[in-house]
């Protein structure tokens, strides 16, 4: 029998979570979902990408990033810690995210673009045993930043923690110490950048606003003003589209033949509506309008005629002992036209992370089609070459799949779309896109190099 070939690396690992998540998300669900966005967005991600760290991915309330070094790591942690309770300070108390952070160095398992392994898990636990607001960090860790960040941590001793077999010794950085730290130096590769290009971070920075933390965030912040009208010529008719996408996810249906399924289906469906609401740009049907159509077969023109929604989501789930196939669609109900469908056939090694793992793939590429379709019928002027346009939007379904073959796919279909329109500025923005993808997820060579072609691609886009 072939043996099956792993990926493994060395990596320090970072793990957070945002303390009493439940509590917030129960006094105020929409309010919690825009901060916490604006926290990884505007915070989080850059901070991770500036110390040469990656997002591997981000759980609802948690989040989950590698880094090649472990003083990068620690030196990120504490910046993310402070930049977090200065922003708190504009907020009501019982609004406030505060994270908690754990970090291990350890020998990894890479699949796709997951990574897993006993030094993810310990970084995990360690992490649950932080002070909120605070650091925790293993001994291999502490062994390896001691003399190199200005920085002591309190011993913890040995913890004993679920799953893992030994004792880890344990080491903590209280909200207080993080807040007394000294400034930390920066690694060798980013002051080089800055001093090369000191308007590097602001075109970074303007590249991220464009392109969001990651997933179909930079697609769904374009404007969907309607077309400036020529002078001397009559206005037309408002577009049908509005400013804001409507849908409305359908209870997903349980195919199983043992039946029992329920469950998983319901709360896949409360898992999408959930990761829909938090694209500002798509309105989402609540929870308990959508499920009152449970067991009922509406169809789509119902459904939009009831719940006054443009799209619909329907699917369904049929699960056996060695795969779950999850089938979905998505109708525009004005037109009475199916858009796109897809099936996804995974194994149900763990429950839980499959779930979660259906509930990214189909969110993203579900938030990537629904705008490209809006941005594609209210966009200022057509573009002028229909090829460069169908080029930009399945470069950008490939962005939305954050996996290095995708990029570099992605690469070629923009490259391509430049080539035939020079003109067309989505084309740009997707380029600019990959190349900081490209440093983000560690799939350059030279992060400095990559960076400067974002920022010319974000440039000559604007």
């Amino acid at each position: 029998m072939n043996e099956i070939a792993v990926e493994r690396r060395l990596a320090a690992i970072l793990a957070a979570d945002v303390v009493g998540y439940s509590r917030l998300m129960g006094a105020d669900e929409v309010g919690t979902l825009r901060a916490l966005r604006a926290h990884l967005r505007e915070l989080i991600a850059p901070t991770i990408a500036a110390r040469r760290g990656r997002v591997v991915k981000t759980t609802g309330d948690g989040l989950l990033a590698e880094f090649p070094s472990a003083v990068e790591a620690v030196a990120c942690a504490i910046a993310i810690q402070r930049g977090l309770a200065s922003r708190n300070t504009s907020a009501a108390e019982e609004k406030q995210l505060t994270y908690r952070i754990g970090i291990n160095i350890g020998d990894i398992i890479i699949e796709a673009n997951d990574i897993f392994g006993d030094g993810v898990n310990v970084a995990a636990r360690l992490e649950t045993l932080c002070e909120p607001g605070g650091l925790c960090i293993s001994r291999a860790v502490r062994d390896q930043v001691r003399d190199k960040l200005r920085v002591t941590f309190d011993d913890l001793g040995e913890q004993i923690v679920k799953n893992i077999a030994r004792p880890v010794r344990a080491f903590g950085l209280s909200p207080n110490a993080i807040a007394a730290a000294p400034d930390l130096p920066q690694s060798a590769g980013i002051a080089a950048t800055r001093r090369g290009r000191p308007g590097m971070f602001v075109a970074f920075a303007v590249v991220l606003a464009i392109a969001g933390a990651g997933g179909a965030w930079w697609l769904l912040g374009a404007p969907t003003t309607a077309p400036r009208q020529a002078e001397g010529v009559a206005p037309t008719a408002p577009s049908v589209v509005p400013a804001r996408s409507s849908i409305a996810v359908l209870p997903f249906a349980s195919l199983s033949a043992e039946g029992g399924s329920d469950y998983f289906a319901d709360g896949l469906t409360e898992d999408i509506i959930a990761a829909l609401g938090r694209f500002r740009d798509l309105s989402v049907m609540s929870r308990g309008a959508v499920f009152a159509y449970k067991s009922k077969r509406p169809t789509p023109e119902e459904v939009g005629r009831d719940l006054k929604v443009r799209y619909v989501l329907e699917g369904s789930v049929r699960r056996s002992p060695e795969q779950i196939r999850v089938s979905v669609s998505l109708t525009d109900t004005a037109r009475s036209v199916v858009l796109w469908s897809e099936k996804y056939d995974v194994e149900p090694k763990g429950i839980f992370s499959v779930q979660d793992q259906i509930t990214r793939r189909i969110s993203g590429a579900l938030a990537v089609r629904v705008s490209s379709l809006e941005l594609a019928a209210a966009a200022a002027k057509p573009p002028n070459n229909l090829e460069a346009h169908d080029l930009v939007l399945r470069g950008r379904d490939l962005l939305s799949r954050v996996t290095r073959p995708a990029n570099a796919e992605a690469r070629g279909l923009f490259e391509r779309a430049i080539e035939l329109d020079p003109n067309y500025a989505p084309a740009y923005v997707g380029l600019g896109h990959v190349n900081l993808n490209a440093v983000s997820y560690g799939w350059t060579p030279d992060p400095s190099d990559a960076l400067g072609r974002a920022e010319t691609l974000a440039r000559k886009a604007i």
